[in-house]
This record gives structure tokens, C-alpha cells and sequence, in this order.
């Protein structure tokens, strides 16, 4: 004999699968929600609050000791002061060779399988491009 379903235990559908919600209908009317002040508008509201002791605000003193860490032979305070001013320098390639040649360059396939790979990993641990002729 056949089992027949009473229709008390299945379950009804509210809304059908694939296409929940008409054209123009949302699911979420009232979109994301507003989660705050970014890092950056964060670290500005800090940056402007003035010490009342000496009149200074926390950016004018982060200033100074930066330039402070550069006096007393802080290279990296250096190179980042000089950076902001300055910008960074451009890193050129030369590249060399025969120019009645073409360039070949191979792209190693990624592996899909694994997380993410390194160059060296995919090159198949070479840490240098191998040449190809």
C-alpha cells in the first residue's frame, strides 16, 4: 500500500523558488544599514581633538613627533615624510635583449583547487621567471 501524504506535515511555500520577488520589488526595501563612521572619518575625528593642556590638537603633536623620530635618524620617518611631500619614486624596468626579437612572456596557469598561491608557488617554486624561447 502506498503512503499518502495528509498534507499535514508537508510544508506550504510562501513564495515560490528562483524568483522570490516581483520586478521592481525588493527584498530589502530599506537597504543596508548604516553601520557608522569609517577608519578614515574616525582617525580624522581624533586627529582634530585639541589637548587642553597645550592647545594643540593630537595631529600637530602626531606631526611633530614624526619629525622628531626623522631628527633623531628615524629612516623610515624620514623616507614617509619625504614620501608624502614628495611622493614615492617611480621603480623603473629596463628590460635587454635583442630587439629583432619578440618578447615572450608565460603566465603560469593558477591552480583552482588550492587557496590562494604566490608567484613562486605557481611558477612552480622558481622565484625567477624562466626564460623561453
Amino acid at each position: 500500500m502506498a503512503a499518502q501524504n495528509s498534507g499535514k506535515t508537508a510544508k506550504a511555500r510562501a513564495k515560490p523558488r528562483g524568483r522570490p520577488f516581483r520586478d521592481g520589488e525588493s527584498g530589502n526595501p530599506g537597504g543596508r544599514p548604516k553601520s557608522g563612521l569609517s577608519l578614515v572619518d574616525n582617525l580624522r575625528a581624533a586627529l582634530e581633538q585639541v589637548d587642553s593642556e597645550t592647545g594643540r590638537t593630537r595631529g600637530e603633536a602626531l606631526a611633530e613627533k614624526y619629525v622628531d623620530l626623522a631628527e633623531a635618524g628615524s629612516v623610515t620617518a624620514m623616507e614617509n615624510i619625504i614620501a608624502r611631500f614628495h611622493g614615492k619614486p617611480e621603480q623603473g624596468i629596463k628590460l635587454s635583449g635583442d630587439e629583432e626579437k619578440p618578447l615572450h612572456i608565460r603566465v603560469p596557469e593558477r591552480d583552482t583547487s588550492k587557496p590562494q598561491q604566490s608567484v613562486g608557488e605557481a611558477a612552480g617554486g622558481a622565484e625567477t621567471p624562466e626564460a623561453v624561447s
